[in-house]
């Protein structure tokens, strides 16, 4: 369990405690990164990681895809992390939005798919 003498950390735990929060896994991260003084950018780096391990993670159990393979774009993506987090870090709040329209089209056409492959 991590240890973090944090009153934020305190704050969001009872808030958790008390059910007034879910506790989401994005909104507490971002709350001990914050209590870990982590820098913006290494935050970014840490993040665009999470991304492509679970992505990847996800490919080599759904996909014909070897773990060498994995490990190939994993360090292909990760090489991309410099310049990606200079691009973000031009950006202010404001700029800040979502958008997967493929995600979108594959989860609606997995919806009514005749086989699929999890059960919603």
């Amino acid at each position: 369990m991590l240890n973090i003498d944090s009153p934020l950390v305190e704050w969001w735990l009872a808030q958790i405690r008390a059910q007034k929060t879910p506790g989401s896994y994005a909104i507490t991260q971002a709350v001990v990164m914050s209590a870990m003084d982590i820098a913006p950018r290494e935050v970014a780096v840490i993040s665009l990681y999470g991304v492509a391990v679970t992505l990847l993670s996800a490919a080599l159990r759904l996909m014909r895809i070897t773990h060498l393979e994995t490990q190939r774009i994993l360090f292909a993506v990760l090489n991309e992390t410099e310049t990606l987090c200079d691009i973000a870090g031009q950006g202010d709040i404001t700029q800040m939005a979502s958008w997967a329209p493929a995600s979108d089209i594959l989860a609606a056409l997995h919806v009514n798919a005749w086989t699929r492959l999890f059960s919603s």
